[in-house]
């Protein structure tokens, strides 16, 4: 029998906080070299952030439930083996 070893699941969630940090930087950084004002670039930077977050949530959660397995209903039906009580009928004599 083969050694198997069990697979890990990477989560990408580093790499959407990468990439909102990122898009914080570029905005806050084009805002400030175009001369903008300091509560603009503040401001939507920091929205840019929220964003980029937001989605790479959102993304992550698509991901995650689409590589879900199947799993086991709470609750199973099994006949019973036992014939089916007929105390409601009425004998005819």
């Amino acid at each position: 029998m083969q050694n198997v070893k069990p697979r890990y699941q990477l989560s990408i969630r580093p790499l959407f906080v990468l990439v909102s940090l990122t898009g914080f930087l570029l905005v806050y950084v084009t805002g400030v070299l175009r001369d903008q004002p300091l509560l603009w670039v503040t401001i939507s930077s920091t929205v840019t952030l929220i964003l980029l977050l937001l989605a790479g949530l959102a993304i992550e959660s698509l991901l995650d439930h689409g590589s879900r397995p199947n799993e086991e209903p709470a609750v199973t039906y099994e006949p019973s083996t036992r014939p089916p009580d007929r105390t409601d009928e009425r004998q005819l004599v």
